[in-house]
């Protein structure tokens, strides 16, 4: 299987891209291998099916919550699905996160982890992803402050790591 680099580029005013994919038909996917240097969180509102991250293959179902980290091969989501398939998907730019200050040492180590591929449960998974679908429905321009609206990044303690 042939690894293919992405070019990402962010949204016309933006600091990061936003893409939400709606499909019903398995011949819509494009199940790509690839890697880029952006952070991908994907965010699953509805279906089920296989997702292919690093070097690890597994069902994702409706509510799934993955964040992917930098330069990880990873391919869409939506192999072997049937029905309506929706994701959400988040890409920021590395760079743009300096959390280098004592209360984000969780963050910079959940973030540290990501570049193997984290799946997020319980609650967390459900309020970010309340946000993420707030954020397709928002214009551009009032995305950070919907993804302000979470409240206090702390948190993401409750995060699950499976």
């Amino acid at each position: 299987m042939k690894i293919e680099y992405e070019i990402v580029k962010a949204d016309p005013g933006s600091s990061f891209r936003l893409l939400h994919h709606k499909m019903v038909r398995e011949s819509d996917f494009v199940w790509q291998f690839h890697y880029h240097p952006e952070l991908e969180l994907v965010f699953v509102p509805a279906g089920s099916g296989t997702r292919h991250v690093g070097n690890h293959l597994s069902t994702y179902h409706q509510g799934d919550l993955v964040l992917i980290g930098s330069n990880l091969p990873h391919s869409g989501f939506g192999l072997n699905s049937s029905g309506l398939h929706e994701e959400i998907v988040l890409q920021v730019k590395p760079e743009i996160l300096p959390l280098h200050f004592a209360e984000m040492t969780r963050v910079e180590a959940m973030l540290d982890r990501a570049k193997y591929g984290l799946s997020f449960s319980g609650t967390v998974k459900e309020e970010v992803g309340a946000v993420m679908k707030a954020m397709v429905h928002q214009p551009l321009s009032k995305n950070v402050a919907a993804a302000g609206d979470y409240g206090n990044i702390s948190e993401f303690r409750s995060v699950h790591y499976s």
